[in-house]
């Protein structure tokens, strides 16, 4: 077992809160369910895992794009 799955699992098996801050995708999965945007001078909470963030920022953009064309 990697390190990295070491402490996914530990950090799993946590029963309290957590603040995590990584970019690696494969890792956050499963672990967040809450996710915090930063920009634009303001948080943003989304009450989601990663990949459905990701899918819903990725569907915004596309939006934004349409209504500039």
């Amino acid at each position: 077992m990697k390190p990295k799955d070491i402490l996914k699992a530990a950090l799993q098996a946590f029963d309290g809160t957590l603040i995590l801050v990584s970019h690696d995708r494969d890792f956050l999965d499963g672990l967040v369910n809450k996710v915090y945007e930063f920009g634009n001078k303001k948080v943003t909470e989304h009450l989601e895992g990663i990949y459905e963030f990701l899918q819903h920022k990725k569907m915004e953009n596309l939006r934004e794009l349409e209504r500039k064309a």
